[in-house]
């Protein structure tokens, strides 16, 4: 089983609304909801799932799935260069040129790569590739500064702000 749309809909748009219980409402997900429901509802997306174009979430919902090497795959697309002379300057597949939703989603994708949050919790690298080592700021809510250096999938410096909410961290491991 999996999420429709709607009862009666021949899916002909690239919005997936079917995953928005995932992105952006976060009633599904990593610790919380139904996460295989969401992954099966994923698959059914077909090939939209794959696309980076603008500002099409699949890059997000792979984040929000805990796929480490699609959200990796299509962060990295997102994120790529445009055809014009200027990094950054992405296409104008949908809007305008330069289309800034690439960024827009593509940051968001890597953000919930790096960090999600589900009530008081603090989901660390839930979908961060081992491969990939960053340092991050990154605010959570109840205006928390979450700051780290990860290196070979590990985190080696950790600092919350305020320091109470490190109680609330939950690192996650590919």
């Amino acid at each position: 089983t999996y999420l429709k749309p709607s009862e009666n809909h021949n899916h002909q748009s690239w919005h997936c609304p079917e995953m928005y219980p995932l992105f952006p409402y976060e009633l599904n997900g990593i610790g919380q909801g139904d996460l295989d429901l969401m992954k099966r509802t994923s698959m059914a997306t077909g090939s939209h799932r794959f696309r980076t174009i603008a500002w099409e979430q699949g890059n997000i919902h792979a984040a929000k799935l805990g796929d480490f090497d699609l959200a990796k795959k299509l962060n990295t697309a997102k994120m790529d260069n445009g055809p014009y002379r200027f990094p950054a300057f992405w296409p104008h597949d949908i809007d305008w040129a330069p289309d800034h939703n690439w960024g827009g989603s593509g940051m968001i994708g890597l953000q919930e790569m790096l960090m999600q949050t589900i009530g008081d919790r603090i989901l660390l690298l839930p979908a961060w590739p081992k491969q990939w080592d960053v340092d991050f700021k990154l605010h959570a809510p109840q205006q928390t500064v979450v700051q780290a250096k990860v290196r070979d999938g590990k985190v080696i410096d950790l600092k919350v702000t305020p320091e109470e909410r490190m109680a609330d961290i939950v690192i996650h491991s590919n």
